[in-house]
């Protein structure tokens, strides 16, 4: 089969994890059993691409320096010295834990203050890339954590889609507008964003369309 030998040689050539790769290769096998042009193969050819598209390998590879970090912050935001002194606090724990778990801050206060600056500036500091996603645009909890692969036309959450746009997979992630009223009205949402940003999860989400952490 010309298209599974297509997708053979682009898994062999796309630096994935040995549990991704051996999610990849599955579905490969699945998909030599499937007829091509039936709704099972496009699900199936649909997940390889998103398996293959992923960032998984790709880190920021800025070495970051807490002197520097600071440089970076004072020159980009004007006053807000408590908080930037708190921000340097958290890199520098950070820096010198084992842990590897994300580090979640919560900027608050009241809208023009500048928190997307400041955000945007850590991530500078941290020589990463920032992604800025808003929960007043999230319709669903599914929107967030990823639709079950089961028709043609699902995808990931909007989480991993920030992931491959990107192309890295280490960004700063804003999480805006979390005051707003959607978080509580939509069903699931709530509890699908704690998931998210837990310390134990965040390092290796899972994404239900992608189900592999």
């Amino acid at each position: 089969m010309i298209q599974s030998d297509m997708y053979r040689d682009k898994i062999r050539l796309t630096e994935l994890p040995q549990h991704v790769h051996d999610a990849a290769e599955w579905e490969l096998f699945r998909m030599e059993k499937v007829t091509p042009g039936s709704s099972e193969f496009a699900v199936i050819s649909n997940y390889l691409d998103w398996l293959i598209s992923l960032p998984w390998q790709r880190s920021s590879d800025q070495e970051f320096d807490i002197s520097a970090a600071r440089k970076i912050l004072d020159k980009d935001i004007l006053g807000m010295m408590r908080a930037k002194e708190q921000i340097l606090e958290i890199m520098a724990a950070a820096q010198n834990s084992d842990s590897k778990s994300g580090r979640v801050i919560c900027l608050t206060g009241p809208p023009g203050l500048g928190m997307r600056a400041l955000a945007r500036s850590i991530a500078k500091a941290l020589g990463r890339r920032f992604v800025s996603l808003s929960i007043e645009e999230i319709k669903s909890e599914s929107e967030m954590m990823g639709e079950w692969r089961v028709n043609v036309g699902n995808r990931p959450g909007t989480i991993i889609r920030s992931l491959r746009d990107c192309e890295q997979n280490d960004p700063v992630i804003m999480i805006e507008r979390i005051d707003h009223p959607r978080l509580l009205s939509v069903q699931g949402l709530e509890s699908a964003l704690l998931e998210t940003i837990r310390p134990d999860k965040n390092l290796n989400f899972t994404d239900r369309y992608i189900n592999v952490p």
